[in-house]
């Protein structure tokens, strides 16, 4: 389970909610701690999740975004620097990844000017990473759900919404060759998805941060055309 740990603000309420959820047969806790979540969740909340899921017998994964390298000097990764430094001794018993932001969403848009890009011509040459829980774009490890309902194996590359049909009918019948996108992703890659883009009059940038950062573009604009 993903969660920001907004919930997480008593420690013996939080403590009951990891032992319920393990006794319903959670495994793993994912939580992020960085400067973009702690805008908004303080890290004494993310801190009571990670003791509770801990003491519940629970593993733990903590996620943190930094711009460009971890150790890169600037004001986002100074804060997510801070904040990893409250969890204290917990870090040393859950698993830590530290990686850039998925260019995505809002992310593409306010972020992108403050890491560096490359030309296309490199861009082109990237592999998709594929579902972002695990697995392939033709066999997922894990799904997102948002509060719409929407289902996705990757930001926004959504395969049905639970408000109308059941997340199991969805699963159970997903089929990559029935989405256009998640298509053209697998058997073509980002040439395949540059191919379709541009046959509709996409016109890419000259350098984008990464391949998702390429892909969220020219999904942005299949998706405006329709």
């Amino acid at each position: 389970m993903f969660t920001n740990g907004y919930w997480a603000n008593n420690l013996a309420k939080t403590f009951r909610i990891a032992k319920k959820l393990g006794s319903l047969g959670l495994t793993k806790i994912f939580t992020s701690v960085d400067y973009f979540h702690q805008i908004y969740v303080p890290v004494e909340s993310v801190k009571n999740l990670i003791e509770a899921s801990l003491e519940a017998g629970l593993n733990v994964c903590v996620d943190a975004r930094f711009i460009g390298d971890p150790y890169e000097e600037n004001k986002f990764n100074l804060a997510t620097h801070s904040y990893l430094k409250v969890l204290g001794n917990f870090l040393s018993r859950v698993d830590v990844v530290k990686a850039q932001p998925m260019f995505v969403g809002r992310a593409a848009e306010s972020l992108i000017k403050h890491v560096k890009k490359k030309p296309l011509s490199e861009i082109l040459k990237e592999e998709c990473p594929g579902a972002w829980a695990g697995g392939t774009l033709a066999s997922p490890s894990g799904v997102d759900i948002d509060e719409f309902g929407f289902v996705s194996i990757c930001p926004e590359l959504n395969i049905g919404n639970t408000k109308k049909t059941t997340l199991a009918e969805i699963i159970e019948k997903y089929n990559y060759k029935d989405h256009i996108v998640i298509a053209e992703l697998y058997d073509g890659g980002i040439n395949g998805l540059m191919d379709v883009a541009f046959e509709k009059g996409f016109i890419p940038r000259k350098s984008y941060a990464n391949g998702c950062h390429f892909c969220y573009d020219a999904r942005k604009f299949l998706d405006e055309i329709k």
